[in-house]
């Protein structure tokens, strides 16, 4: 391999190892050599030439010399020159060949980095990397194309020919695929008319595959009933120096599968992996197969032999359900469930018996030995009977000379009893007539950790009893449950009892204390309302109110009569002596009839057998003379009144007397109505109201009508005659004209509008030829404003003429 020499203090030297085996020349020249590039040169040349600054030049080893060859750098511009000294050999004496060059400025090229080195790649695999390709000389460079002493490295990125301008770049890349497990080292020669003509980019890289290998040399299943699986694990490493990617993964073989794996995958140095093999045969005999991995390891195709043996299979039996929890069973009683015990196999199978793991469970409904054959089944009872105050797992093997010699029924249970609790520690009825019933509830809680059955529930003590219920009740742990208890006492006094619970808690008699007080039946009047004030009623007239009565107790009650401290109040609805039953009602009437101006407080006494024996109702009320109201004048004539439009004027009413209030108005004929009474109202003696009368016509001619006010005066209603007469309103036209336009006219278009400056509408339909128009479709009461513009023979308008106003009467 050459070896670059660098130049030293301005002057350089090249040492060349070799041996003399003929003829030798005296001088090499190199000619011209662009800076920091080298040219080589053989002794056969006279002269090295002309080699530019920071150049090398050497000459090679050929057969007349077998000296080998000899380069020249050039470091500046100038002619150079120095001598290349041999060594001695095959007893030739030491010889001296003068080295001659001359450099010169131009485009010289770098490579960044110059050497590349990519390392070890997996076989299949590739890797790149970024150049950089500068010119740092001072003439442009171009670049023709690209050899490599390696198919493994390859370019992209760059295009040829390429010119690089004097301190331009370019970035390409270099990808490395090793076809070989082996180690390349070598360069990429970029041709180009710079220093360097075939600039060398050195490059290395390492391609190589692991090994794989299994854990067994083969995998056996042994020997596998029909239909059932075998289930094996084998283990593939890597023991190579390189990674190995499997791109596939098989199984070979009638019988045998493999659980999918994801792939591709990569196995570093010194990994491993696990696959998953099973074996179900479906008929009798020996099988094989294999398992096979394909990957880029020294060995592609690794494949493992598999193994089995299929044999027909023997009687197999099964329980339905496999598994059976009683749950928690209480103390003293048993729980049962059927059991299907089931041939599934082919061949007859015999059951000799069974064990238990506890004496809790039992097996009943099946006879010992039992032979059952293929599909045949047979069903018992599983019972469990638990002896403590805990839980048991445990299980039940059938004895057989099927595949599962000892069948397994796995079995739970739990055994334990509960504690009955009362949410009060006691009923208290409170007090009762006799003859009465109240039922009353007690919230019953199991403590415990088991369920409580209560089996008998009794209640002892005169006029206590037991509400309806279905027995036996279930209390869960935790749980509750109500009771009802009833209590009708059949004498006065206070009366005990208990409600008595019989069950399988803890506390298997359990008692809940019960009380009560029995009353003698009595009856009770009650009145509603109990005070009825009437307020003030007018002297010869009279009010009346709605009054009930009541019997709220529990006897019978009669009323004999009744008694009032004024004769201002009278009743009415009512006879006595009559009789109210418990819960019975009856309602009457209270009347006043003020004889006088004063106000008066009484009471009316119902005599009665309950026990209020004077019951009383308490009444109110006061006298007074009624007032009246003046409505002077009474007649109101509106005139002539156009339709559509509203007359108003004024009304005044003055009260006398005491107050006067007013509760309604009204009028005989919907053209007349009033306003600005908000009724009721209520005028003191000499106040005054006034208030407003209208006349709206909706047609011609004459009406009258009657205005009323109804109010508590003595002259109500008050009324007032009102008449008017309706006419039709007058239709108004507005007359337009205007002075002719100047330049011949086809006509004008005449504009309306609501409000001054627009915007207008055209009225017209048609253009007018004349300067005069007359407007038929206005409204009474508005205003208008109007424009006229003249349009000549090809129908152009004129501006708008100066706006008039015009106001339309209201009749």
């Amino acid at each position: 391999m050459n070896r670059l020499v660098r130049p030293l203090l301005g002057l350089f030297v090249v040492v060349v190892l070799f041996l003399l085996e003929a003829a030798f020349v005296s001088q090499l020249a190199f000619g011209q050599i662009g800076l920091g590039s080298s040219i080589t040169a053989t002794p056969a040349v006279p002269s090295l030439g002309n080699t530019a600054p920071g150049q090398t030049a050497s000459a090679p080893r050929t057969p007349a010399n077998s000296g080998g060859a000899t380069r020249f750098s050039s470091a500046s511009p100038g002619s150079l020159s120095g001598s290349l000294d041999l060594a001695p050999n095959r007893g030739n004496p030491n010889l001296t060949v003068a080295l001659a060059s001359t450099s010169q400025g131009g485009g010289a090229l770098v490579l960044s980095p110059s050497v590349e080195s990519f390392g070890y790649i997996v076989l299949g695999s590739s890797r790149s990397a970024d150049i950089t390709l500068s010119n740092i000389g001072t003439a442009s460079v171009t670049v023709s194309g690209y050899t490599s002493t390696s198919s493994w490295f390859s370019l992209s990125g760059i295009s040829f020919p390429l010119t690089l301008s004097p301190g331009q770049s370019t970035i390409f890349t270099v990808t490395a695929t090793p076809q070989t497990a082996s180690v390349v080292d070598a360069y990429i020669y970029f041709a180009n008319d710079g220093s360097t003509p075939s600039l060398p980019l050195h490059v290395g890289a390492g391609g190589g595959a692991g090994t794989l290998v299994s854990a067994d040399a083969s995998v056996a299943f042994g020997t596998v009933i029909e239909g059932q699986n075998s289930a094996l694990q084998e283990t593939v490493s890597n023991t190579g120096k390189y990674p190995v990617v499997v791109s596939q993964v098989s199984v070979s073989g009638s019988g045998f599968s493999l659980t999918p794996v994801s792939v591709p995958f990569t196995l570093a140095v010194g990994e491993s992996a696990v696959f998953s093999l099973g074996f179900a045969p479906t008929t009798n005999g020996t099988f094989s197969g294999a398992l096979v991995l394909a990957s880029n390891a020294t060995n592609p195709a690794f494949s493992i032999p598999l193994a089995g043996t299929g044999v027909a299979p023997p009687g197999t039996l099964v329980l339905t359900p496999t598994v059976e929890s009683f749950g928690y069973i209480v103390l003293g009683s048993s729980r049962s469930v059927n059991v299907t015990l089931s041939n599934a196999g082919a061949t007859n199978v015999t059951v000799s018996g069974y064990t238990s793991t506890s004496p809790w469970f039992t097996i009943s409904g099946i006879t010992f030995p039992l032979t059952l054959a293929g599909g045949e089944s047979v069903t018992f009872a599983l019972t469990a009977t638990p002896d403590a105050v805990t839980a048991v797992d445990g299980h039940i093997y059938l004895a057989n000379n099927g595949v599962t010699p000892s069948l397994p029924l796995h079995v739970g249970a739990g055994g334990g009893a509960g504690t009955l609790v009362s949410s009060s520690g006691g009923l208290n009825f409170g007090t009762l007539v006799d003859g009465q019933t109240v039922t009353l509830q007690e919230t019953i809680s199991n403590t415990g950790k088991y369920p409580v059955t209560i089996s008998k529930a009794s209640v002892g003590g005169a006029g206590f009893g037991l509400a309806a219920m279905s027995l036996p009740v279930t209390i869960q742990a935790g749980q509750s449950a109500l009771l009802g208890v009833t209590f009708a006492p059949v004498s006065a006094g206070s009366l005990g009892g208990a409600l008595n619970l019989t069950s399988n808690a803890t506390n298997s008699v359990f008692s809940i204390p019960l009380a009560g007080v029995g009353q003698a039946p009595s009856g009770t009047l009650s009145l509603s309302p109990t005070i009825e004030s009437f307020g003030y009623v007018l002297i010869g007239s009279s009010r009346s109110a709605d009054i009930t009565m009541s019997n709220a107790g529990t006897a019978g009650v009669t009323v004999s009569g009744y008694t009032s401290t004024s004769a201002w109040f009278s009743l009415s609805g009512i006879t006595v002596p009559f009789t109210l039953d418990p819960g019975q009602s009856l309602t009457f009437t209270v009347n006043v009839a003020p004889p006088s101006v004063s106000v008066v407080d009484a009471y009316i006494y119902f005599a009665n057998s309950g026990t209020t024996p004077e019951l009383p109702l308490h009444l109110g009320a006061g006298g007074k003379t009624p007032g009246s109201l003046d409505n002077s004048p009474q007649i109101y004539d509106f005139g002539n009144v156009t339709t559509g439009s509203t007359a108003n004027t004024s009304a005044t009413i003055t009260a006398s007397g005491p107050n006067v209030t007013i509760s309604s108005a009204s009028t005989t004929d919907p053209e007349f109505t009033i306003t600005g009474l908000t009724l009721p109202l209520t005028l003191a003696d000499g106040q005054s109201a006034t208030f407003q009368l209208h006349f709206a016509p909706t047609a011609s001619g004459a009406t009258s009508a009657l205005v009323s006010l109804l109010s508590n005066a003595g002259d109500s209603p008050t009324s007032f005659v009102v008449s008017g007469i309706g006419i039709a309103p007058n239709q108004h036209t507005v007359a337009l004209s205007w002075n002719p336009s100047s330049s011949g006219v086809s006509g004008y278009n005449v504009y309306r509008g609501t409000q001054s400056g627009g915007p207008y509408s055209q009225i017209n339909p048609v253009l007018e030829g004349g300067t005069f128009y007359s407007d038929a479709t206005v409204q009474n009461g508005k205003t208008y404003y109007y424009t006229v513009t003249s349009v000549d023979e090809s129908g152009s308008e004129s501006i708008p003429s100066n706006e008039v106003k015009a106001v339309v009467p209201t009749s």
